[in-house]
């Protein structure tokens, strides 16, 4: 799956869905321990690592984040 989805892509996959579906977002990882993650509104959040150049998004960049899986160690 990509790293990030434009806010057009986003709109046409949601209209695709009947109107009483519900959304969730799952965790995945070794430390997590729930089978869902929280779901928030989207907030701005700016890129920090330069690792993420490999994915096409630069360090600076501002993105927004829709949801949230915390691992523990």
């Amino acid at each position: 799956m990509a790293t990030t989805i434009t806010v057009a892509q986003m709109i046409q996959a949601l209209q695709a869905l009947p109107p009483e579906a519900q959304l969730v977002m799952t965790e995945s990882g070794y430390y997590c321990y729930g089978e869902l993650a929280e779901i928030q509104l989207p907030e701005p959040y700016t890129i920090e690592a330069v690792g993420l150049q490999e994915h096409g998004i630069p360090k600076g960049t501002v993105v927004y984040s829709i949801g949230h899986s915390h691992q523990s160690y």
